[in-house]
């Protein structure tokens, strides 16, 4: 009587070779695929750093970060008896949201710096100007708005004729004022000044304690630009 075996009690077939010598030869095989397949990503840029600091920018290029797209055309230098203004010509269009976002919101998103030093100076100081000439401290929802943003660094004479040497050490300008900008910390002049750099983080929103949703920067630089300044 002849025995017929049940499909259950079939042999299976391994993929896995039984010779050592062959299981090191798929596994030699493989490896070199993984690293063809993870050079490729790599040389498409798919394995950067989420936090990479960007190319530059060229003027009139583009920059975007959840919230608004940002593109700087050109800066200039502004003087005054209390200090400088840089003023930088931008179009500013706010997408991530549906209601007016304003300018602070826009501006804590921006570390901006003075060249030639690196030095970082304080945004904001004042509202944009939205061009022709009317002033504007916020924008408008999926509208493109050309306006003069502007970062500011002021004397310290003005801070020194309203507080004393021991009123100053113990930071009381920083109360009314804010705290100082770097520049001026290290005794930057509008003379010392011959561009500014642009760094533009990512932005996300978050909900504090009392229910309201805030947007703040992330440490994600999404943009960086170099501007000249022309003086005025």
């Amino acid at each position: 009587m002849v025995h017929h075996a049940s499909t259950d009690e079939a042999p299976r077939r391994s993929l896995i070779p039984r010779s050592r010598l062959a299981r090191a030869a798929v596994a030699t095989a493989a490896a070199a695929v993984l690293a063809l397949a993870i050079g490729g990503i790599a040389v498409a840029g798919g394995l950067e750093s989420a936090d990479a600091t960007p190319r530059p920018s060229s003027p009139g290029e583009e920059m975007r970060n959840k919230l608004f797209a940002f593109t700087p055309h050109e800066a200039r230098l502004v003087t005054d008896e209390y200090g400088f203004e840089i003023h930088v010509r931008a179009d500013v269009e706010v997408h991530g949201v549906n209601e007016p976002v304003t300018v602070q919101t826009v501006g804590s998103t921006m570390v901006a710096r003075v060249l030639p030093g690196g030095q970082e100076i304080t945004f904001p100081t004042a509202g944009a100007v939205r061009y022709p000439g009317s002033p504007t401290f916020e924008y408008q929802p999926h509208m493109r708005d050309e306006t003069d943003l502007n970062w500011s660094v002021s004397d310290n004479a003005l801070l020194d004729d309203l507080f004393t040497e021991e009123e100053l050490a113990e930071g009381g300008d920083a109360e009314m004022f804010g705290p100082k900008d770097e520049a001026t910390e290290q005794g930057v002049t509008a003379e010392d000044v011959e561009g500014i750099e642009i760094s533009l983080h990512e932005a996300e929103k978050i909900r504090t304690r009392d229910g309201q949703e805030l947007w703040v920067d992330t440490p994600v630089v999404v943009g960086v630009i170099e501007l000249p300044v022309e003086r005025v």
